[in-house]
């Protein structure tokens, strides 16, 4: 039994793994062809399956090794919920391929930051931990201080722009909730961005 839990966990982060590869495939493929006019329209369904796809089977498989009260204490539950919250807050716009919000560059940055970085966490998760090699020493780096700082500040900015667009108010609840977001969402991206560090 534990064998094929084993294999089905391989699984799991090998084809997470290939599937941001293939979000940052399609974005490379379509911002040359579409400029970020058109872009939300050929890239914003696969980003949200896939973001779905991608915090629900961590959550699960924390859940699975982890138990509850390690999972409550990882910083895993900090960048799942956080994910989760942008596909909630982003996927309620109707006409995503007339948002302005959605056709700014962060969107572009956003998905460049998230796939880079979510390929190589998903890929080093397939692989016992060695010492580290020169090559994925200079990985680390680049994940740690290229690619989440670039993802955090342009998810930031797409949900102060979503708090701002008039389309994104809805109800006055949901409103007082995006604010209280935006107040809390760069303390804990530090937070969370000095736990990678370590």
């Amino acid at each position: 039994m534990t064998r094929i839990i084993n294999r089905l966990y391989i699984y799991y982060q090998l084809s997470t793994s290939v599937l941001f590869l293939a979000l940052f495939a399609r974005w490379a493929v379509l911002y040359p062809l579409v400029s970020g006019r058109f872009l939300p329209g050929g890239i914003h369904v696969f980003l949200i399956s896939l973001i779905c796809y991608a915090t629900v089977g961590e959550l699960l498989w924390s859940l699975k090794f982890r138990r509850v009260s390690g999972t409550l204490k990882s910083a895993t539950l900090l960048k799942d919920a956080n994910l989760l919250y942008f596909c909630l807050a982003m996927n309620h716009i109707s006409d995503y391929d007339h948002s302005l919000v959605l056709k700014n560059i962060s969107y572009s940055a956003f998905i460049i930051g998230l796939s880079l970085s979510q390929c190589y966490v998903h890929a080093t998760q397939m692989f016992k931990r060695g010492e580290p090699l020169w090559f994925s020493g200079f990985l680390r780096r680049v994940y740690v201080y290229i690619l989440l700082p670039v993802m955090h500040l342009s998810e930031f900015n797409l949900l102060l722009l979503n708090v701002q667009s008039s389309q994104s108010i809805e109800s006055p609840v949901l409103d007082i909730v995006h604010k209280i977001v935006l107040v809390f969402f760069l303390p804990l991206a530090c937070v969370a961005w000095r736990k990678a560090m370590v």
